[in-house]
Protein backbone atom coordinates (compact mmCIF):
# COMPACT_ATOMS: atom_id res chain seq x y z
CA UNK A 1 0.00 0.00 0.00
CA UNK A 2 1.55 3.52 -0.43
CA UNK A 3 1.73 5.40 2.13
CA UNK A 4 -0.33 7.29 4.38
CA UNK A 5 0.64 11.60 5.14
CA UNK A 6 0.07 11.99 8.69
CA UNK A 7 0.01 15.25 8.07
CA UNK A 8 -2.17 15.05 5.33
CA UNK A 9 -4.66 13.09 7.12
CA UNK A 10 -4.74 15.79 9.81
CA UNK A 11 -5.22 18.47 7.47
CA UNK A 12 -8.29 16.26 5.76
CA UNK A 13 -9.48 15.92 9.64
CA UNK A 14 -9.02 19.31 10.58
CA UNK A 15 -10.65 20.60 7.98
CA UNK A 16 -13.95 17.67 8.49
CA UNK A 17 -14.56 18.66 12.36
CA UNK A 18 -12.91 22.34 13.04
CA UNK A 19 -13.80 24.15 9.93
CA UNK A 20 -16.58 26.67 10.60
CA UNK A 21 -19.65 26.21 7.95
CA UNK A 22 -21.70 28.55 6.63
CA UNK A 23 -23.00 26.31 4.07
CA UNK A 24 -22.78 22.43 3.38
CA UNK A 25 -20.33 22.64 0.47
CA UNK A 26 -17.17 21.81 1.79
CA UNK A 27 -19.05 18.17 2.93
CA UNK A 28 -20.56 17.91 0.20
CA UNK A 29 -17.04 18.39 -2.26
CA UNK A 30 -15.15 15.97 0.30
CA UNK A 31 -17.93 13.22 0.14
CA UNK A 32 -17.69 13.73 -4.08
CA UNK A 33 -14.38 13.76 -4.00
CA UNK A 34 -13.77 10.50 -2.07
CA UNK A 35 -16.39 9.03 -4.31
CA UNK A 36 -14.80 9.89 -7.56
CA UNK A 37 -11.28 8.70 -6.17
CA UNK A 38 -12.74 5.14 -5.09
CA UNK A 39 -15.19 5.06 -8.52
CA UNK A 40 -13.54 6.24 -11.18
CA UNK A 41 -9.83 5.20 -11.07
CA UNK A 42 -9.61 4.42 -14.59
CA UNK A 43 -10.12 8.47 -15.60
CA UNK A 44 -7.38 9.39 -12.73
CA UNK A 45 -3.95 10.12 -13.61
CA UNK A 46 -1.09 10.56 -11.12
CA UNK A 47 1.89 12.71 -12.69
CA UNK A 48 4.89 14.96 -10.21
CA UNK A 49 3.14 14.01 -7.12
CA UNK A 50 -0.15 15.24 -8.70
CA UNK A 51 -3.45 13.21 -9.31
CA UNK A 52 -5.56 14.40 -12.29
CA UNK A 53 -9.19 14.01 -11.68
CA UNK A 54 -12.35 14.18 -13.91
CA UNK A 55 -14.82 16.72 -12.87
CA UNK A 56 -18.07 15.79 -14.05
CA UNK A 57 -18.15 12.65 -11.61
CA UNK A 58 -18.04 14.89 -8.70
CA UNK A 59 -20.87 17.16 -9.90
CA UNK A 60 -22.84 14.58 -11.08
CA UNK A 61 -22.71 13.17 -7.28
CA UNK A 62 -23.53 17.07 -6.13
CA UNK A 63 -26.50 17.17 -8.42
CA UNK A 64 -27.52 14.00 -6.68
CA UNK A 65 -26.54 14.32 -3.07
CA UNK A 66 -28.54 17.67 -3.02
CA UNK A 67 -31.46 17.15 -5.15
CA UNK A 68 -33.97 15.78 -2.57
CA UNK A 69 -32.67 19.23 -0.33
CA UNK A 70 -33.91 21.50 -3.27
CA UNK A 71 -37.12 19.21 -3.74
CA UNK A 72 -38.37 19.53 -0.33
CA UNK A 73 -36.79 22.86 0.39
CA UNK A 74 -34.65 22.34 2.79
CA UNK A 75 -32.20 24.84 3.51
CA UNK A 76 -28.42 24.41 2.59
CA UNK A 77 -26.58 27.54 3.64
CA UNK A 78 -26.84 30.66 5.43
CA UNK A 79 -25.44 34.04 5.81
CA UNK A 80 -26.72 37.22 7.96
CA UNK A 81 -29.68 37.50 5.78
CA UNK A 82 -31.79 34.63 5.38
CA UNK A 83 -31.00 30.60 5.01
CA UNK A 84 -31.91 29.20 1.57
CA UNK A 85 -31.14 26.13 0.03
CA UNK A 86 -28.26 26.78 -2.91
CA UNK A 87 -28.70 29.68 -5.19
CA UNK A 88 -31.47 30.96 -6.88
CA UNK A 89 -29.82 29.75 -10.50
CA UNK A 90 -29.36 26.47 -9.34
CA UNK A 91 -32.88 26.10 -7.42
CA UNK A 92 -34.83 27.24 -10.94
CA UNK A 93 -33.02 24.95 -12.97
CA UNK A 94 -33.58 22.23 -10.51
CA UNK A 95 -37.03 23.04 -10.60
CA UNK A 96 -36.92 23.29 -14.63
CA UNK A 97 -36.31 19.63 -14.17
CA UNK A 98 -38.77 18.80 -11.50
CA UNK A 99 -41.83 20.03 -13.73
CA UNK A 100 -40.94 17.98 -16.49
CA UNK A 101 -41.69 14.82 -14.65
CA UNK A 102 -45.27 16.60 -13.45
CA UNK A 103 -47.37 14.54 -15.94
CA UNK A 104 -46.16 11.59 -13.54
CA UNK A 105 -48.42 12.17 -11.34
CA UNK A 106 -47.48 14.20 -7.55
CA UNK A 107 -44.16 12.73 -6.83
CA UNK A 108 -42.19 12.44 -3.29
CA UNK A 109 -38.56 13.21 -2.80
CA UNK A 110 -37.74 9.27 -3.21
CA UNK A 111 -39.71 9.03 -5.97
CA UNK A 112 -38.30 11.82 -8.33
CA UNK A 113 -34.92 10.91 -6.68
CA UNK A 114 -35.41 7.37 -8.68
CA UNK A 115 -36.92 8.42 -11.18
CA UNK A 116 -34.51 10.84 -12.26
CA UNK A 117 -31.65 8.71 -11.21
CA UNK A 118 -33.00 5.42 -13.28
CA UNK A 119 -33.59 7.38 -16.68
CA UNK A 120 -30.23 9.55 -16.07
CA UNK A 121 -28.08 6.47 -15.69
CA UNK A 122 -29.98 4.50 -18.70
CA UNK A 123 -29.86 7.28 -21.03
CA UNK A 124 -33.97 7.13 -20.56
CA UNK A 125 -34.20 11.36 -20.53
CA UNK A 126 -35.99 13.45 -23.21
CA UNK A 127 -34.21 16.42 -24.91
CA UNK A 128 -35.45 19.03 -22.94
CA UNK A 129 -34.56 17.01 -19.77
CA UNK A 130 -30.98 16.81 -21.13
CA UNK A 131 -30.82 20.06 -22.36
CA UNK A 132 -31.88 21.45 -18.49
CA UNK A 133 -29.51 18.98 -17.22
CA UNK A 134 -26.91 20.12 -19.42
CA UNK A 135 -27.37 23.88 -18.05
CA UNK A 136 -27.37 22.26 -14.58
CA UNK A 137 -23.87 21.19 -14.55
CA UNK A 138 -22.50 23.88 -15.76
CA UNK A 139 -23.72 26.25 -12.85
CA UNK A 140 -23.38 23.47 -10.39
CA UNK A 141 -19.58 23.21 -11.75
CA UNK A 142 -19.24 27.21 -11.22
CA UNK A 143 -20.24 27.21 -7.49
CA UNK A 144 -17.98 24.07 -6.46
CA UNK A 145 -14.86 25.54 -8.55
CA UNK A 146 -15.78 29.73 -6.98
CA UNK A 147 -16.69 28.59 -3.26
CA UNK A 148 -15.43 25.44 -1.59
CA UNK A 149 -13.11 24.24 -4.21
CA UNK A 150 -11.06 27.32 -4.04
CA UNK A 151 -11.81 28.17 0.30
CA UNK A 152 -11.22 24.69 1.33
CA UNK A 153 -8.18 24.27 3.74
CA UNK A 154 -5.87 26.93 5.00
CA UNK A 155 -4.94 28.68 1.70
CA UNK A 156 -7.09 29.50 -1.56
CA UNK A 157 -6.95 26.12 -3.64
CA UNK A 158 -4.69 24.65 -1.02
CA UNK A 159 -6.14 21.13 -1.71
CA UNK A 160 -7.47 21.57 -4.98
CA UNK A 161 -5.74 23.07 -7.93
CA UNK A 162 -4.80 23.20 -11.30
CA UNK A 163 -8.73 23.18 -12.65
CA UNK A 164 -8.83 23.04 -16.40
CA UNK A 165 -11.16 25.23 -18.36
CA UNK A 166 -14.12 23.34 -20.28
CA UNK A 167 -16.15 24.79 -23.08
CA UNK A 168 -19.29 22.46 -21.99
CA UNK A 169 -21.52 21.61 -25.09
CA UNK A 170 -22.92 18.40 -24.13
CA UNK A 171 -23.63 16.14 -21.36
CA UNK A 172 -20.35 14.04 -21.04
CA UNK A 173 -17.90 13.23 -18.77
CA UNK A 174 -14.92 14.53 -21.66
CA UNK A 175 -16.44 17.50 -21.40
CA UNK A 176 -16.01 18.92 -18.09
CA UNK A 177 -12.49 19.25 -17.62
CA UNK A 178 -10.41 18.17 -14.61
CA UNK A 179 -9.07 19.01 -11.25
CA UNK A 180 -5.99 17.72 -9.25
CA UNK A 181 -5.38 17.15 -5.96
CA UNK A 182 -1.74 16.37 -4.24
CA UNK A 183 -0.98 12.68 -4.28
CA UNK A 184 -0.79 12.70 -0.19
CA UNK A 185 -4.01 13.79 -0.21
CA UNK A 186 -5.41 11.22 -3.03
CA UNK A 187 -4.00 8.60 -0.73
CA UNK A 188 -5.75 9.93 2.27
CA UNK A 189 -9.08 9.49 0.19
CA UNK A 190 -8.34 6.35 -1.58
CA UNK A 191 -7.23 4.30 1.49
CA UNK A 192 -9.16 5.64 4.37
CA UNK A 193 -11.83 7.87 2.90
CA UNK A 194 -14.67 5.19 3.54
CA UNK A 195 -13.33 4.14 6.88
CA UNK A 196 -10.67 6.29 9.14
CA UNK A 197 -11.70 9.23 7.51
CA UNK A 198 -15.06 8.17 7.30
CA UNK A 199 -17.96 9.42 5.34
CA UNK A 200 -19.62 8.91 8.70
CA UNK A 201 -17.89 11.84 10.51
CA UNK A 202 -18.55 14.04 6.83
CA UNK A 203 -22.16 12.97 6.78
CA UNK A 204 -22.13 13.45 10.85
CA UNK A 205 -21.21 17.22 10.21
CA UNK A 206 -23.52 17.70 7.52
CA UNK A 207 -27.07 16.76 9.30
CA UNK A 208 -25.59 18.64 12.31
CA UNK A 209 -25.32 22.06 10.26
CA UNK A 210 -28.85 20.93 8.16
CA UNK A 211 -30.63 20.46 11.69
CA UNK A 212 -29.21 23.71 12.95
CA UNK A 213 -31.05 25.58 9.85
CA UNK A 214 -33.85 23.43 9.64
CA UNK A 215 -34.66 22.86 13.30
CA UNK A 216 -38.20 21.58 12.33
CA UNK A 217 -36.92 18.71 10.66
CA UNK A 218 -35.43 15.45 12.78
CA UNK A 219 -32.26 13.87 12.69
CA UNK A 220 -33.45 10.95 11.05
CA UNK A 221 -35.31 12.70 8.26
CA UNK A 222 -31.64 14.29 7.41
CA UNK A 223 -29.69 11.26 7.28
CA UNK A 224 -32.00 9.42 5.13
CA UNK A 225 -32.21 12.30 2.48
CA UNK A 226 -28.16 11.45 2.06
CA UNK A 227 -27.77 8.06 2.44
CA UNK A 228 -30.70 7.52 0.03
CA UNK A 229 -29.07 6.38 -2.66
CA UNK A 230 -26.89 3.45 -1.12
CA UNK A 231 -29.86 2.14 0.12
CA UNK A 232 -32.90 2.10 -2.04
CA UNK A 233 -32.61 3.68 -5.75
CA UNK A 234 -31.58 0.96 -8.35
CA UNK A 235 -31.02 -2.05 -7.29
CA UNK A 236 -34.07 -3.61 -9.81
CA UNK A 237 -32.60 -6.01 -11.97
CA UNK A 238 -35.92 -6.55 -14.20
CA UNK A 239 -34.36 -5.67 -17.26
CA UNK A 240 -32.11 -8.74 -17.16
CA UNK A 241 -34.54 -11.14 -15.34
CA UNK A 242 -36.61 -10.47 -18.39
CA UNK A 243 -33.75 -10.57 -20.99
CA UNK A 244 -33.81 -14.44 -20.32
CA UNK A 245 -36.90 -15.34 -19.15
CA UNK A 246 -38.10 -18.83 -19.24
CA UNK A 247 -34.50 -19.25 -21.28
CA UNK A 248 -31.60 -21.82 -20.13
CA UNK A 249 -28.86 -19.83 -19.37
CA UNK A 250 -24.91 -20.14 -17.71
CA UNK A 251 -24.55 -19.42 -14.80
CA UNK A 252 -21.60 -16.82 -14.89
CA UNK A 253 -19.26 -17.84 -11.91
CA UNK A 254 -20.24 -22.37 -12.00
CA UNK A 255 -20.85 -22.26 -15.19
CA UNK A 256 -24.01 -24.89 -14.46
CA UNK A 257 -26.98 -24.64 -17.50
CA UNK A 258 -29.70 -23.26 -15.49
CA UNK A 259 -33.72 -21.76 -16.28
CA UNK A 260 -34.52 -20.41 -12.81
CA UNK A 261 -31.67 -17.97 -11.60
CA UNK A 262 -30.84 -15.44 -9.60
CA UNK A 263 -29.38 -11.51 -10.94
CA UNK A 264 -25.51 -11.47 -8.93
CA UNK A 265 -23.86 -8.06 -8.85
CA UNK A 266 -20.10 -9.06 -10.05
CA UNK A 267 -19.04 -6.24 -7.44
CA UNK A 268 -21.56 -6.62 -5.17
CA UNK A 269 -23.89 -3.35 -4.82
CA UNK A 270 -23.57 -3.00 -0.99
CA UNK A 271 -19.97 -2.05 -2.27
CA UNK A 272 -19.65 -0.20 -5.19
CA UNK A 273 -23.62 1.03 -5.49
CA UNK A 274 -23.69 -0.16 -9.30
CA UNK A 275 -26.54 -1.43 -10.94
CA UNK A 276 -25.19 -1.08 -14.73
CA UNK A 277 -25.63 -3.74 -17.09
CA UNK A 278 -21.84 -5.09 -17.18
CA UNK A 279 -22.15 -5.61 -13.30
CA UNK A 280 -25.32 -7.62 -13.64
CA UNK A 281 -24.83 -11.52 -14.41
CA UNK A 282 -27.25 -14.29 -13.82
CA UNK A 283 -26.26 -16.82 -11.14
CA UNK A 284 -27.21 -20.28 -9.74
CA UNK A 285 -29.19 -19.37 -6.45
CA UNK A 286 -27.02 -21.54 -4.47
CA UNK A 287 -23.57 -20.22 -6.01
CA UNK A 288 -25.27 -16.22 -5.25
CA UNK A 289 -26.52 -17.32 -1.94
CA UNK A 290 -22.38 -17.94 -1.23
CA UNK A 291 -21.60 -14.99 -2.84
CA UNK A 292 -23.60 -12.51 -1.56
CA UNK A 293 -21.39 -9.53 -0.84
CA UNK A 294 -17.77 -11.34 -1.72
CA UNK A 295 -15.89 -10.17 -4.40
CA UNK A 296 -14.91 -12.10 -7.50
CA UNK A 297 -11.41 -12.82 -7.24
CA UNK A 298 -8.70 -11.65 -10.49
CA UNK A 299 -8.18 -15.76 -10.95
CA UNK A 300 -12.05 -16.43 -11.00
CA UNK A 301 -13.14 -13.35 -13.53
CA UNK A 302 -9.93 -14.83 -15.77
CA UNK A 303 -11.71 -18.27 -15.65
CA UNK A 304 -14.72 -16.74 -16.22
CA UNK A 305 -13.99 -14.27 -18.64
CA UNK A 306 -15.48 -16.16 -21.87
CA UNK A 307 -18.81 -15.96 -20.41
CA UNK A 308 -18.53 -12.77 -18.72
CA UNK A 309 -17.77 -11.31 -22.77
CA UNK A 310 -20.67 -13.22 -23.83
CA UNK A 311 -23.10 -11.62 -22.09
CA UNK A 312 -21.76 -8.38 -22.34
CA UNK A 313 -22.06 -8.87 -25.92
CA UNK A 314 -25.91 -9.88 -25.55
CA UNK A 315 -26.63 -6.61 -23.41
CA UNK A 316 -24.46 -4.66 -26.29
CA UNK A 317 -27.23 -5.67 -28.73
CA UNK A 318 -30.66 -5.53 -26.35
CA UNK A 319 -30.05 -2.68 -24.74
CA UNK A 320 -28.35 1.07 -26.35
CA UNK A 321 -27.25 2.61 -23.26
CA UNK A 322 -24.94 -0.53 -22.11
CA UNK A 323 -22.04 1.05 -24.36
CA UNK A 324 -22.50 3.98 -22.44
CA UNK A 325 -22.79 2.55 -18.77
CA UNK A 326 -19.41 0.13 -19.57
CA UNK A 327 -17.59 3.07 -20.48
CA UNK A 328 -18.37 5.21 -17.71
CA UNK A 329 -17.49 2.64 -14.90
CA UNK A 330 -14.72 0.39 -16.57
CA UNK A 331 -13.48 3.05 -19.14
CA UNK A 332 -13.21 2.98 -22.70
CA UNK A 333 -11.13 0.35 -24.24
CA UNK A 334 -10.50 -1.26 -28.08
CA UNK A 335 -11.68 -4.83 -27.31
CA UNK A 336 -13.33 -6.73 -24.17
CA UNK A 337 -10.04 -8.36 -22.41
CA UNK A 338 -9.21 -4.53 -21.95
CA UNK A 339 -12.20 -5.04 -19.66
CA UNK A 340 -11.68 -7.77 -18.21
CA UNK A 341 -8.18 -6.45 -17.10
CA UNK A 342 -9.82 -3.40 -15.43
CA UNK A 343 -12.49 -5.21 -13.94
CA UNK A 344 -9.67 -7.25 -12.53
CA UNK A 345 -7.94 -5.31 -11.30
CA UNK A 346 -10.96 -3.05 -9.17
CA UNK A 347 -12.67 -7.21 -7.74
CA UNK A 348 -8.13 -7.07 -6.65
CA UNK A 349 -7.79 -3.27 -5.06
CA UNK A 350 -10.97 -4.02 -2.83
CA UNK A 351 -9.16 -7.56 -1.45
CA UNK A 352 -6.13 -6.63 -1.24
CA UNK A 353 -6.22 -2.99 -0.39
CA UNK A 354 -9.47 -3.02 1.56
CA UNK A 355 -9.98 -6.04 2.91
CA UNK A 356 -13.38 -7.22 1.37
CA UNK A 357 -13.81 -10.89 1.02
CA UNK A 358 -13.14 -12.81 -1.96
CA UNK A 359 -15.13 -14.72 -3.79
CA UNK A 360 -13.71 -18.01 -5.42
CA UNK A 361 -15.77 -21.42 -6.84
Amino acid sequence: MEKIDLNSLIKINKIIEKDNLSSSYKLALLKGTIFVVNKFDHFITVKNKKVKLPFYFLVEQWFFDYLPFVYDNIKQQTNKKKAQILNKQIESLYRQLFDTFKSESSLNWKEIYSVIYYRYHNDKLDKTQKDILLKLFKEIRKIIKDNPMKYIGDDNYEIFFDISNAKIKNLNYEELGTFCIKEDIYNVFKYLGYNLLGLSTILKRWVDFTLRINPELNRNQIFNYMIYEVQDVLRDTHDIRKLFNNQIVECVWSGKKIKYFDVDHIIPFSIYFNNDLWNLMPSDKKINNKKRDKIPTPELIEKRKDILIYYWKIYKEKFSYFLKQREISLGKYNNENEYILTLQKKCDFLISKLGFDYFEI
